[in-house]
């Protein structure tokens, strides 16, 4: 038996679309209910290490609420600003298992499996995949590995474990047959269009079995201060295509790792 019917995926899909329609009018009551008017002047007479750091403070307040009507003026004009992710059901969530960190998840990974890793960036998580999940095939892809530090992985390089594709995601993943790998690894673009790029291709690399991880789940990052589109991308990749959420990796600075497989018999 489906686990759900056309009719009630239906209805998902147009209330995912009306979500997306409201943000815009969500962005102007959210700016309004944290006040993006301008900030009175402060005293700065008599100016003590206290009163510097204050400042600073009410400088940064004051372009934080700067940034929010900025958002806003966007939103009326090109839409949101930041891709967010519309709601899942609990059918997408029931089954989810929570980790305190990324490391502790790939410990729980298929062991022994055929792996891609798309993004490396040094290569230091690369090397804890390797020494975790013991993968008996490791692609790894990025655009370039100038920055990729290969000495940890040596010897599986030298056996032929771990093998580098200096190339575009997409390509690199079309060129795969289907069904190849246990699971991949997705850390590339980070906006929504790059995101639901790798997933096009990823979706029918994977065994039946096998699971879809991202990088940074998180709307927004804090560090670099702009927006995330793996949420939005990868709720509509659990809605559109009957995905559920397998394990979610939490992180000290909110920049999560989740893990999606296939619903058995979803809309079959």
């Amino acid at each position: 038996m489906s686990e759900i019917d056309e009719a009630s995926h239906a209805e998902r899909i147009r209330r995912a679309s009306q979500e997306l329609a409201d943000h815009p009018k969500i962005i102007e009551d959210f700016g309004k209910r944290f006040r993006i008017g301008a900030l009175p002047p402060i005293d700065e007479s008599g100016v003590s290490a206290e009163v510097r750091r204050y400042r600073l403070t009410y400088e940064v307040e004051q372009k934080r609420r700067e940034f929010l009507k900025a958002q806003m003026e966007l939103a009326a004009v090109n839409g949101p600003f930041i891709n967010w992710a519309v709601r899942l059901d609990d059918l997408h969530t029931r089954n989810c298992r929570v980790f305190p960190h990324r490391l502790a998840m790939v410990d729980h990974l298929p062991k022994g499996a055929v792996i891609a890793e798309i993004g490396t960036e040094t290569g230091r998580f690369s090397a804890q995949i390797l020494e975790r999940a013991k993968p008996r095939e490791f692609h790894l892809v990025d655009l370039s590995f100038r920055e990729f530090e290969r000495e940890p992985m040596r010897a599986a390089i030298e056996n032929g474990v771990a093998r580098f594709h200096e190339t575009d995601s997409v390509a690199f993943l079309s060129a795969c047959a289907p069904a190849t790998f246990d699971w991949i690894y997705i850390d590339a673009d980070h906006f929504y269009n790059g995101v639901k790029r790798d997933i096009r291709v990823a979706i029918d690399k994977v065994k039946p079995d096998g699971l879809l991880v991202f990088n940074d789940y998180t709307l927004w990052s804090s560090l670099e201060s702009f927006g995330y589109g793996i949420p939005a991308a990868v709720h509509e990749l659990a809605i559109e295509h009957g995905w559920e959420l397998a394990y979610l990796a939490l992180e000290p600075q909110g920049y999560y790792d989740v893990a999606l497989r296939r619903i058995p018999n979803y809309r079959s």
